[in-house]
């Protein structure tokens, strides 16, 4: 697949769809459980891991593309999707979660 064609796209349409909805699953699931006192400090630390990494993508990107070919670099983003997902799908604390009140 080349990097412009429209296959491309599919991956990153699926996260704008769906992104969202886990996000709002995840943090509402998050609320429920955490107690008030400690709400406003989780949410922090949430959004501080959340933002330093999409802080440090371009970062990174740019290195990538300093050294290797945009196909590489496209490659090496998709991994660290596929490992995001998968840990977060073999996580035991998401496959524990609790359905329900």
């Amino acid at each position: 697949m080349r990097p412009g064609s429209v296959l491309a796209a599919v991956p990153l349409g699926a996260a704008v769809f769906l992104g969202p909805t886990a996000n709002a699953v995840l943090f509402g699931y998050q609320a429920a459980i955490t107690p008030d006192r400690l709400q406003g400090r989780v949410v922090s630390v949430i959004f501080l891991a959340a933002t330093s990494a999409a802080a440090l993508a371009p970062g990174l990107a740019g290195l990538l593309l300093a050294r290797f070919p945009a196909a590489v670099t496209m490659l090496v983003f998709a991994a660290l999707v596929g490992v995001s997902a998968i840990t977060a799908t073999l996580s035991t604390g998401i496959r524990s979660m609790r359905v329900g009140s």
